[in-house]
């Protein structure tokens, strides 16, 4: 049996990925990979180009996206896959954390601000999921921080000075989104998460 190698796990410019959505598809050909999967951050934008373009090449691609979510007030990130483009499920959850990173975003710089670090980020949009990693990479073109990693360490992770958690939406909530539109879900990153008793929680879960 012939073996098949395929990324299902990857993020284009349409969130905090340094790709198009076309340039993916043109890199996993290259590299000789048999099928793709763009999970951008709660947007599924990518695929306005990526779906017609992997046609036109006659290579393999499914819908996919990576929703971020909470379970008793911990970040999980569900991993949503071959679900219909245009479901309204979907859609409108994508929607809704749009507005939610945006909120999200206001409220960091505030508190970056407070500190003396002001900085200029583009509103998210249908084209774009702006998040944590752009407002890292911003700080660090200002010269408040020296790396992306240190921005996080000591400023935007999890419970660091500038923080904000934003809207909770609930890993239920994401699933249900997801199996509206005919698709399957998958926890993004498992080892991330520390708690086994979340874990076995999550595994309860109709995925």
């Amino acid at each position: 049996m012939s073996e098949f190698r395929a990324d299902l796990h990857c993020h284009s410019t349409c969130s905090d990925g340094t790709m198009t959505p076309i340039e993916l598809i043109d890199h996993a050909r290259e590299n000789n990979l048999q099928g793709l999967a763009i999970t951008d951050h709660d947007s599924i934008f990518a695929y306005k180009d990526a779906l017609p373009y992997a046609h036109s090449c006659a290579f393999p691609i499914i819908t996919g996206v990576e929703f971020s979510s909470t379970h008793r007030a911990k970040s999980v990130h569900i991993l949503g896959y071959s679900f219909q483009e245009n479901a309204p499920s979907i859609l409108s959850l994508c929607e809704r954390h749009k507005i939610r990173r945006e909120a999200r975003n206001l409220a960091i710089i505030e508190k970056l601000k407070q500190r003396n670090m002001p900085i200029d980020i583009e509103a998210s949009d249908e084209t774009h999921t702006m998040g944590r990693p752009h407002i890292a990479k911003a700080m660090v073109e200002k010269g408040y921080v020296p790396s992306i990693a240190q921005a996080f360490k000591k400023y935007l992770g999890e419970n660091k000075l500038c923080y904000v958690a934003g809207e909770p939406i609930s890993v239920e909530e994401t699933l249900s989104a997801i199996h509206q539109a005919n698709g399957f879900a998958v926890i993004a990153h498992p080892h991330l998460i520390s708690s086994s008793k979340l874990i076995k929680e999550l595994l309860l879960m109709p995925f």
